[in-house]
């Protein structure tokens, strides 16, 4: 199975049924599709199960926090955001990261990057001090810290 399948599907079990209430036993086949729902960001739907043929809401094409991000983009070029509040909400934003962050760490199912192998396990780690060694080269080339 693709591993992204698999890491969808082990957040698919994290989350109840949607309109389910919580409480119903879920298939395998419904953890699949809820699965490739996750992984293609789209409404698996079948059109005669969403209301007409109304194409999906926008809220499964983009996750919430990207169309709030660019809507805070917009907003802070259009100048609505005074120059006042940029440095505390920069602040707030960099906390909320280290957070976010913090969280994403405390999800990570360890028996699930166990049975994934010493040579996947190996290739994240060097990946991840590869992306982490050119950030530091590019925050010094640019003279930012």
């Amino acid at each position: 199975m693709d591993e992204r399948v698999e890491l969808a599907l082990h957040e698919v079990e994290r989350r109840p049924l949607q309109g389910s209430g919580g409480a119903a036993a879920r298939s395998d086949a419904a953890a699949r599709e809820q699965a490739l729902s996750l992984l293609s960001g789209r409404d698996r739907a079948a059109p005669s199960q969403r209301q007409g043929n109304a194409r999906p809401p926008l809220r499964h094409l983009a996750p919430r926090f990207i169309i709030g991000f660019l809507l805070l983009v917009a907003a802070r070029s259009a100048g609505f955001i005074p120059e006042t509040l940029a440095d505390p909400v920069s602040r707030i934003a960099s906390g909320l990261t280290i957070v976010s962050m913090a969280a994403l760490g405390l999800g990570v199912d360890v028996r699930t990057v166990a049975r994934a192998g010493l040579r996947v396990s190996l290739v994240v780690t060097l990946s991840l001090l590869a992306l982490g060694g050119a950030a530091l080269l590019t925050i010094r080339a640019l003279g930012l810290g």
